[in-house]
């Protein structure tokens, strides 16, 4: 037998795993780098023994086991163990080794990336070891050192220039011993002052100090760059709260339902100042409570939700009447209670004002399409009819549209015969420009009618659509006599109407009897004007281009100018403006203007009289204020010798009226008190709006 014994194989079996154990307990403790390195050798070298050891008991136990007659070899039966101890510890250490070398691969690949970002820095960074020898630094930090990149491996900072570092050897000490960070102030290789800042840190589980080399003088520079640019900032800030202050859009921040800030713009919808709001409720914006409850109830509906409130409301202005305002309202935090939010409000009483007569308008120009004699009908870009008035119906002796709907090249025949390839060509040309043909459509009966048709391209609910008009011949006159009825009623408006041409230089081509009082002057002589005889300061190529903008705009232009009129006079109007193309493709705009002097007048003594207003409330706070001070110090006189006299040895009627004396002083007191706070709250309003 090989071996004289089983016990043999528990012996290497408990050598292997004995030596493995040992091999990781001698793994080094975390000492510097070139220590643990010498350490980890160790193992290796044991391994290499052990093996050495194994293959000479192996071949002792051969020669024997071929020795019959021969003494057991005792010596040579322990090194098996041995040995096998040995080689487990081999393989320890080699495992451990290759661990090593992966996490000396990562930290390499990570000291390159950081030493690419540190390279860049404007800072000056320097790698040492806990003894002060120089390993690596930076650009930024060779050039404060003024040494080359070859010359800082290996140097010692502390024997580098004492002169100009005093005390770094002794931080570097300090850090060594524990100590987190050390700063001190030092000296450039230029002689530039600099900020030196130690650090201790770990690399690959070994100490190393970190050095921060940072020029004061650009340190200073930085910090005066921070200062400009706070600086700067606070001053924006103040330009920002200005402009928020005298916006002309309303602004306020509430507190649940009282006012915190609010600026001019949303305190002159009400007709009040900022000072005369902030603290109160927002029942001052309601005329009742119902109608401020109602808006609480809303604006706490939708914040509490987290949605913000965006509504138009009726809010009552100081002069009894009521106003539309666009109230638009964000909770700051819908959680908070009381809910803060942000408010935005617009003045939308003219606005809505024109919205109602532009509805009105809208009802009229539908009622005079439905009663026109002209057959108006819209087209999809497929050729449906969509829309039809009911002189279209009865052009083609319906009652109604049909409910599976009609198409173009049903009434109308030149469509059908062009085929659909050409029918689809003319649709498409339909919606792209306006166009005027005569063509003829088919009637009910079968009955053929001559059509003029004028159609133009538009859009409907987002979509393209053609807006087409159809004029039987013989309706001319009819037409004629309706125009002729449309100037009467223009003829008796108390505003100004006209009509100019646009592609004639503006020219006057009609105006209503308001309008030639206007201008003084009879139509034969206004039909020869054009802008600039009205309004010298016109750029005729800008508004004629600015007009060619508006034929597709239904809510046209409005706009403040000044006319003047050929007796010298400079008179403010107010304009309004539309385009459209008449019947002959000629650009026309129309509208209406008015004379806005008194306007002007009105609002420049409403702007008078509320500066006038805010100089006497402030007089009467700083005459309050006064008045206060002046009547507390006499009382407290009186107060003091009442307590004296209370304090005296005087019959009980008089003490009774000592006591009713003082009870009198300090209730005149607390009036004073409560005037003096009164004009306190002003000024604080004051000074914060």
């Amino acid at each position: 037998m090989l071996f004289r014994s089983e016990d043999r194989l528990v012996d290497i079996a408990c050598g292997l795993i004995g030596g493995f154990v040992l091999g990781q307990a001698a793994r080094p403790p975390e000492v510097a780098r070139g220590v643990r390195a010498r350490a980890n050798r160790l193992p290796r070298q044991v391994g290499v023994a052990g093996l050495l050891s194994f293959a000479v008991a192996l071949a002792a136990q051969l020669w024997a086991a071929g020795q019959p007659d021969t003494l057991p070899l005792g010596p040579v039966g322990p090194a098996m163990p041995i040995s096998a101890a040995l080689i487990g510890c081999a393989v320890q250490a080699g495992l451990s080794h290759r661990r090593q070398r992966s996490d000396a691969e990562r930290n390499r690949v990570a000291l390159s990336h950081a030493s690419a970002i540190l390279g860049a820095a404007d800072v000056g960074y320097l790698l040492c070891e806990p003894d002060g020898t120089a390993l690596w630094a930076n650009p930024a930090a060779r050039q404060h050192l003024g040494l080359a990149s070859g010359e800082v491996p290996g140097l010692s900072l502390a024997d580098c220039a004492p002169d100009r570092w005093p005390g770094l050897p002794r931080a570097l000490q300090e850090v060594w011993l524990g100590a987190a960070t050390h700063s001190l102030p030092l000296r450039s290789a230029l002689g530039t002052p600099l900020m030196l800042s130690l650090r201790s840190i770990e690399l690959d589980e070994a100490p190393y100090l970190l050095l921060k080399l940072v020029s004061l003088e650009a340190l200073a520079l930085e910090q005066r760059a921070a200062h400009e640019a706070r600086e700067a900032l606070e001053h924006a800030n103040q330009e920002l709260e200005a402009i928020y202050r005298h916006a002309q859009v309303g602004l306020a921040i509430f507190d649940g339902r009282h006012i915190t800030w609010i600026n001019e713009g949303a305190a002159r919808i009400i007709g009040e100042t900022p000072a005369e709001l902030v603290g109160h409720s927002t029942r001052r914006f309601f005329g009742s409570d119902e109608a401020w409850a109602a808006v609480g109830q809303a604006t706490w509906a939708a914040q509490s939700a987290g949605r913000p409130f965006d509504e138009e409301i009726q809010v009552l202005h100081r002069d009894g009447h009521l106003r539309w305002v666009r109230l638009s309202m964000q909770a700051v935090d819908p959680q908070a209670r009381p809910i803060r939010s942000i408010a935005v409000l617009y003045d939308i009483t003219l606005e809505r004002r024109h919205r109602v007569a532009l509805e009105e308008q809208n009802t009229r120009w539908q009622a005079l399409m439905d009663n026109s004699s002209d057959a108006m009908h819209v087209l999809d870009g497929q050729g449906q009819v969509v829309d039809a008035n009911i002189a279209f119906l009865k052009q083609l002796g319906l009652t109604q549209l049909p409910a599976q709907g009609l198409h173009l090249g049903e009434f109308d025949p030149s469509v059908r015969a062009l085929g659909p390839a050409l029918a689809r060509e003319r649709l498409q040309a339909m919606l792209l420009q306006p166009q005027r043909q005569d063509v003829q459509w088919r009637h009910a009966s079968g009955e053929l009618l001559d059509m003029e048709v004028s159609s133009r391209p538009t859009v409907l609910d987002g979509r393209p659509v053609v807006l087409a008009s159809g004029r039987h011949i013989g309706a001319r006159k009819r037409f004629e006599r309706s125009l002729a009825q449309f100037h009467r009623y223009v003829d008796q408006a108390a505003d100004c109407f006209y009509v100019v041409d646009v592609e004639a230089g503006l020219q006057l081509r009609y105006v209503n009897e308001a309008a030639v009082r206007h201008f003084g002057a009879p139509r034969e002589v206004l039909y020869q004007w054009r802008a600039q005889d009205w309004d010298p300061q016109v750029d005729t190529p800008a508004l004629q281009g600015l007009l060619r903008t508006l034929v597709d705009d239904a809510n046209g232009l409005s706009f403040e100018s000044v006319h003047a009129l050929p007796d010298g006079r400079q008179v403010p109007v107010d304009v309004s403006v539309n385009c459209l193309i008449d019947d002959e493709g000629r650009l026309l705009a129309y509208g209406w203007f008015r004379d806005i002097r008194q306007q002007r007048e009105a609002r420049s003594a409403l702007e008078a009289a509320v500066q006038r207003a805010e100089a006497a409330s402030l007089a009467k706070s700083q005459f309050i204020s006064t008045m206060s001070h002046e009547l507390r110090t006499p009382l407290n006189a009186v107060l003091g010798y009442a307590q004296l006299l209370a304090r005296a040895d005087l019959p009980t009627s008089a003490l009774d009226q000592v006591d009713r004396l003082d009870a009198a002083g300090h209730s005149l007191l607390g009036l004073i008190d409560d005037v003096l706070d009164i004009a306190k709250v002003e000024e604080i309003g004051r000074a914060h709006v």
